[in-house]
């Protein structure tokens, strides 16, 4: 239910179209800008989400959850790991969301850097492994 502020601002937009088009192309670079930033904090609060699950204060990479991982060293962004596979049947924007809802168990998921990320892959045989980082789980 949209409280009476934003309906207001919504009727304001729908009456003055040129008006907001106008603004939205004199200050594309701004909205751009924080449009990144909150997609950049939303990704940051799911890690550390994720994180606290595993009994960490601050997303670190968690390659000592699959001991076959740790004969590398950690290399690369820390990115969110489906420790079953499948992470690729689930986007990106709905898991993030169901996270920071508490609608989504954590329980198959952890944080790992790009290196045990993309070895993980491989040693499960998973299609979406390989050298492109691109196609890797995210």
């Amino acid at each position: 239910m949209m409280s009476n502020a934003s309906s207001q601002s919504r009727q304001w937009r729908l009456a003055q179209p040129k008006e907001v088009v106008t603004y939205l192309k004199l200050n594309k670079g701004k909205i751009q800008a924080q449009r990144k930033l909150y997609h950049k904090r939303r990704c940051e609060l799911e890690m550390l989400i994720i994180s606290q699950r595993w009994g960490d204060d601050t997303p670190r990479c968690r390659a000592d959850i699959t001991p076959e991982l740790l004969q590398f060293s950690c290399f690369g962004s820390l990115q969110v790991d489906h420790m079953n596979g499948g992470g690729g049947q689930e986007r990106n924007t709905r898991r993030r969301r169901a996270v920071l809802d508490g609608t989504r168990s954590l329980d198959d998921l952890r944080v790992l850097c790009e290196l045990h990320q993309m070895v993980h892959a491989i040693c499960r045989k998973d299609s979406a492994g390989g050298l492109d980082p691109k196609t890797w789980e995210v």
